[in-house]
């Protein structure tokens, strides 16, 4: 295993991650299960806090050996736990399926069968209770938005909808965590509880708000103090001195930590990751920012050098082994969905850094280059690492930052003269607009303060021209489940064409904002999230949960993928239909559903004979600034019930090979089954005229609407990266890009001979990190039809 890794701690540990087997705990679930039977007549929001609580206080906890950030998810060294309070695992909950689950390629998950015979007595109980799988898909379907009941219905409503979650794509407070440690946190609480009136109409629903979040932050205590004992049990039967040392520091660490706030580097860093311990253990995924962190951390380092408490060798120690531990997660997908994401690390937990502050002045310091320094050592597997750059952003931390694709690809770049202006626009004041994270895989929000859902709903693009040029009906419902938009043949001219496909458009993003807010209306009900609410601005001022509308920012998402099909069909149907008149549309659309039957020609030419978005072709950029402008002027229009706007973005997550799996073949020349095109980047090999054209023409579209961020990726050999005069070169095509107006870029580092012999042989390349379609992946943790995208990419040489 290649790593830069000084530190021979970092390695045994990340050699245990990446060695170990994924397994199902059913220790959340058992518990659960015992609070929810014994206390039914209590409110949701208390008896998750109580379940929850009673998780923290009896399951199995663990400190593995050489590590000295302690906190696990499950019982497992890698496990995933169950949450049918949240969904229902549907496929998974027969002796038969979870057997054969661990036989399953890729990703197989392990359970014993004493763990089945124990699931069995409890997943009765569950039935129809899932937040997801039943509660949300019942109302769906009372409220005539399915037309349809099959397992793929709640999750793609119609070919060109498709739902996300309102669950976690959220950054904590830890600025306020950090101040406040959770007595603290139980002390505002108590505070803003005093002040409560009996005759506010609201009294009962905020008084149990504050309840919970009390249920919370005391088990936090407890759990904290659970670690503390047994490391000091463990202390006493260590024979190393210094490892009897670690335990002691580890032990006396979390007993601090229940009584106050962190007053040092070791402390801030080991609450950061504990907190975040607990919130995984409280979600399914939690896809829960960290923030700027070397920011946040930043006063705890300086002061701590300053007095001799920490190194700098130790301090980079502990924020090798915090990304060790973001990516110390595994997720059970679907077997279908395996096709589309990895399992290891899929708990996007991202971190960032860099980036202008309230005053518009750089940020970047000490820690900056250690984060980058960090995730160069460990070629850091699946925790992201987004980097803000900006006009006065130092250049030599520009080119550290790039020199980290010499080791390992992951990070991502993002435009802070961009982004800024845009959440300012949005609504968010300059300074919190200034003060911008990034969630999940590249949605920025302002830090700690904000609930924008975004990961909630996704809009196929190619879809939505399918239901156009199809009437409303779609071949993967076999129904009409879009807008009757009218006969193709009744669309004399392109401008009667576009007409149609706007209104479909409409009709579509108003259907997934419908979705959003019925799936927002249920998650106030049955998925408060106090542990979190607590840390956010306001939510504790107003006693709201942050799904209740409670954090001092609401938003929503619609996010769109397969931007360059979209437009590359578009352009193909005004050329070789209504200017160049060579075939009716009705006779292409039937050319379409029939995926080219005996159009070999014809599929060339649509392939290979008319302009592509991505080369900077005038014509084409102008249709694709159009539909930009479009689709996010559409979206938002739409208010979530939370308060605030739909937010537009384009990143696909990887889904784009799902959904070609199901969209027909589409007028740029795609065949049905194939991909779409990924996230907001031109389609697969048809970036002609090479990396600056490309993105020329990305750059031209404009994203001051666009708050639910976009992804860009493009996938180059290694050898742009060797040497310093090639690195320089790369420094000078981003920044040519960022002043243009590019928003955001994650490179992909790793030749195209890498990729097919990691296919081959992945047991020699357990660390190879690739972007998906805005997060991290392992590649050889991921299915082969992805693999085969991202091979498919132009590996670009500059």
């Amino acid at each position: 295993m290649a790593s830069n890794a000084k530190n021979k701690r970092t390695i045994k540990l990340k050699e245990n991650l990446l060695s170990s087997s994924y397994d199902l705990c059913v220790q959340r679930l058992k518990f659960f299960t015992e609070i929810y039977k014994s206390n039914e007549e209590d409110p949701e929001i208390i008896k998750k806090a109580k379940a929850i609580a009673h998780t923290l206080k009896n399951m199995t906890i663990f400190i593995r050996d050489d590590e000295l950030l302690v906190g696990n998810e499950t019982s497992k060294n890698l496990g995933e736990k169950l949450t049918f309070e949240l969904h229902s695992f549907r496929g998974f909950t027969d002796k038969e399926s979870l057997r054969k689950l661990g036989e399953r390629k890729p990703q197989p998950f392990h359970i014993s069968d004493e763990d089945i015979e124990s699931l069995m007595q409890i997943i009765p109980y569950w039935e129809g209770k899932s937040l997801y799988g039943d509660i949300i898909y019942n109302r769906m379907q009372e409220e005539k938005i399915l037309l349809r009941d099959d397992n793929t219905a709640a999750s793609a409503p119609n070919i060109a909808v498709m739902t996300g979650t309102n669950e976690g794509h959220i950054c904590a407070g830890y600025e306020k965590l950090l101040k406040l440690g959770y007595p603290g946190i139980i002390k505002e609480t108590e505070y803003f509880q005093k002040r409560l009136e009996k005759a506010d109409p609201e009294y009962k629903e905020k008084n149990a708000f504050y309840e919970a979040v009390k249920i919370y932050y005391h088990a936090a205590i407890e759990f904290a103090l659970r670690y503390s004992e047994l490391a000091h049990q463990m202390a006493k039967r260590e024979n190393d001195i210094k490892r009897r040392s670690e335990l002691i520091s580890i032990a006396e660490c979390m007993e601090n930590l229940s009584k106050s706030s962190p007053k040092s580097f070791y402390e801030a860093v080991q609450y950061i990751w504990f907190t975040q311990n607990i919130a995984n253990i409280i979600y399914y995924r939690s896809v829960l920012a960290l923030g700027r962190l070397d920011q946040i951390l930043w006063s705890y380092y300086y002061n701590d050098v300053k007095e001799n408490k920490v190194t700098r060798e130790f301090a980079l120690e502990l924020i090798e082994e915090l990304n060790l531990k973001l990516t110390w997660n595994c997720t059970l997908l679907p077997t279908n969905y395996t096709a589309a994401a990895n399992a290891i690390g899929l708990n996007t937990q991202t971190i960032t850094i860099s980036g202008i502050d309230t005053n518009g002045e750089d940020t970047t310091n000490e820690l900056s280059y250690m984060f980058l320094e960090a995730y160069k050592n460990l070629k850091s597997l699946t925790s992201d690492l987004s980097i803000r750059i900006h006009k006065s952003t130092p250049k030599n931390f520009f080119l550290e930052a790039l020199k980290v694709f010499q080791s390992t690809s992951g990070i991502a770049f993002y435009n802070d003269e961009i982004i800024v202006p845009a959440l300012h626009k949005a609504g968010y004041s300059l300074d919190d607009a200034r003060n911008y994270v990034i969630i999940g895989c590249v949605e920025p929000t302002s830090q700690g303060n904000t609930f924008a859902a975004t990961g909630h709903m996704f809009l196929n693009l190619p879809g939505v021209l399918e239901l156009t040029l199809n009437n409303g009906y779609s071949h993967f419902s076999s129904q009409i489940d879009g807008l009757q938009t009218g006969d193709p043949a009744s669309f004399k001219t392109y401008k009667d064409f576009y007409k149609a496909f706007k209104k479909q458009l409409q009709f579509n993003i108003k259907k997934a904002a419908q979705i959003a807010n019925l799936m927002d209306d249920e998650a106030m009900k049955w998925c408060q999230q106090s542990f979190i609410s607590a840390t956010l601005e306001e939510c504790l001022e107003k006693g709201k949960d942050y799904t209740q509308g409670g954090a001092k920012y609401n938003f929503s998402s619609i996010t769109a993928f397969s931007f360059a099909s979209l437009v590359n069909s578009m352009y193909n149907i005004k050329k070789l239909v209504y200017e160049q008149k060579l075939i009716t549309l009705p006779e292409f659309v039937n050319i379409l559903n029939s995926n080219f039957k005996r159009q070999n020609i014809l599929h060339k030419e649509l392939l290979n004979k008319y302009q592509k978005w991505g080369n900077d072709q005038d014509e084409v950029d102008a249709m694709a600034v159009e539909l930009w402008d479009l689709y996010c002027q559409e979206v938002v229009k739409h208010k979530p019930i939370r308060g605030g706007r739909f937010n537009p973005g384009c990143y696909t997550m990887g889904i784009h090979v799902l959904e070609g799996l199901i969209t027909l073949a589409s007028a740029d020349g795609r065949k049905s089954f194939q991909p779409l095109s990924n996230s907001l980047s031109p389609t697969n090999q048809t970036e002609r005229n090479g990396i600056t054209a490309a993105l020329n023409s990305i750059a031209k579209l404009n994203y001051s609407l666009a708050t639910n961020g976009v992804a860009i990726n493009a996938r180059f050999h290694p050898q742009n990266f060797e040497g310093d005069k090639n690195v320089e070169k790369f420094y000078h095509l981003l920044r040519t890009y960022f002043n243009k107006g590019g928003m955001q870029i994650q490179p992909t580092v790793v030749s195209t001979d890498t990729l097919r012999d990691a296919q081959k042989h992945p047991e020699n390349y357990p660390d190879l990190i690739v972007k998906v379609g805005g997060y991290n992946a392992n590649f050889t943790d991921l299915g082969t039809a992805i693999q085969n995208d991202i091979i498919n990419r132009l590996e670009i040489n500059l």
